[in-house]
């Protein structure tokens, strides 16, 4: 065993064993069962997390990765539909929503998909793709859950998303027209901010500095607040 990881205690456990006490070829094999391996086991594992890291960026790698964790997603995410499908009619409706995310086993499960159970009914509605019919099939269960899922960010967005998409709704049904998008592009800004320039120097001059000046100078600050 000391001749396999090549350290330098065999020739003196022998001498000990040999001539003081065979008690110190126990502390010996202590020794290198605590120490030795251990750090034949510590180079192992970097050599092994080396070789996790490029199989990593090998493409096939990645597609089979992200294939069995929208496999493990699928399977959870059917678990809990036909937990929460009390009526067993093919979807959750809004009560049957908020009973499930009232246990405590299921929502420490939803955050710790970093999902905010606080407002189930918000929530429901986020992940109810076909909006307003109050029902949650599977396959919306899969694609909500899938979307929402991550950090705080991206569900703040998908809940500002889902208040501009009902104001829309919300002018069209009056018969107004959406406010256009259209706004000044950064070319005129730079475009408008280089004739305001222009003009100033010319006012100026190159090497004036009386008052006038710079009152010509104040009246160029306010006429750029309209850029």
């Amino acid at each position: 065993m000391f001749e396999i990881t090549l350290a330098n205690w065999p020739p003196a456990s022998r001498l000990l064993a040999e001539n003081v006490s065979e008690w110190f070829m126990l502390f010996g094999v202590l020794h290198k069962l605590t120490i030795g391996f251990a750090v034949v086991s510590v180079v192992n594992g970097v050599f092994m997390q080396e070789t996790f890291n490029v199989a990593a960026s090998d493409d096939r790698v990645m597609i089979q990765k992200r294939k069995r964790n929208f496999q493990m997603h699928r399977l959870k995410m059917e678990r809990f539909f036909h937990l929460a499908d009390k009526s067993s009619d093919g979807a959750i409706d809004i009560d049957e929503f908020r009973e499930m995310t009232e246990h405590k086993e299921v929502s420490a499960w939803l955050q710790a998909m970093e999902l905010d159970v606080s407002d189930p009914d918000k929530l429901f509605l986020l992940i109810d793709s076909s909006r307003r019919d109050g029902r949650i099939t599977l396959e919306e269960l899969i694609r909500g859950v899938g979307r929402l899922k991550g950090s705080a960010k991206s569900l703040d967005v998908a809940c500002m998303l889902e208040e501009v998409a009902k104001l829309h709704d919300l002018i069209v049904s009056q018969g107004f027209r959406p406010m256009p998008v259209a706004q000044s592009s950064p070319a005129d800004f730079l475009a408008k901010a280089r004739s305001k320039t222009t003009r100033l120097r010319d006012a100026l001059g190159a090497k004036s500095t009386t008052s006038a000046d710079g009152r010509q100078f104040s009246e160029w600050l306010r006429s750029t607040e309209d850029i």
